[in-house]
């Protein structure tokens, strides 16, 4: 599938078979990730990968059970300790659309999960005490990842014409 293909038809997988996703291909996501620009090439990504259904079980507490049905979850975040910017959210959203389309291309399915508040640490707590995070280390996502047992409907879209100004606003 060829790079334009995989970002126009790429969609939010929530229901994956109960099939396990090879390390090897789970590198190869993680790989495409870190390719993503980062401002000053800090690279402050860190992918945490887990399978461990316990753990998951720590975390869906806080989040959407539909996410224990996926085999995996990568947690996506960034290393302070590793940035001299303060865009290491920017860097590593680029680096999470990197995996979701390398993912699609791949045939796997996987979702963007998000929804932090900063008002309630108890999920961030969790999925640090879960991931035994050091204080430097911020989850900015977490992608599910499995193979599809779903055929994602049409996304319906704004048009261009509504989003996009030429010279000014």
């Amino acid at each position: 599938m060829d790079a334009v293909k995989a970002v126009m038809t790429r969609r939010s997988i929530r229901k994956y078979k109960k099939k396990d996703v090879p390390k090897k291909l789970i590198m190869k996501l993680i790989d495409a990730a870190r390719q993503a620009p980062s401002a000053y090439n800090d690279q402050p990504w860190e992918f945490i990968v887990v399978k461990n259904k316990e753990t998951m079980k720590k975390i869906t507490k806080y989040k959407s059970k539909f996410m224990l049905d996926a085999p995996v979850w990568i947690f996506c975040g960034y290393n302070k300790n590793k940035s001299s910017t303060e865009h290491d959210l920017e860097n590593t959203a680029l680096a999470i659309e990197n995996l979701l389309i390398t993912a699609h291309a791949m045939g796997l399915g996987a979702v963007y999960t998000g929804g932090y508040d900063p008002g309630d640490k108890s999920l961030e707590k969790a999925i640090s005490k879960a991931l035994n995070l050091p204080k430097n280390v911020h989850i900015v996502s977490i992608v599910c990842v499995g193979w599809p047992d779903e055929e994602p409907g049409e996304k319906e879209m704004r048009p261009l014409s509504n989003m996009t100004h030429f010279e000014t606003f």
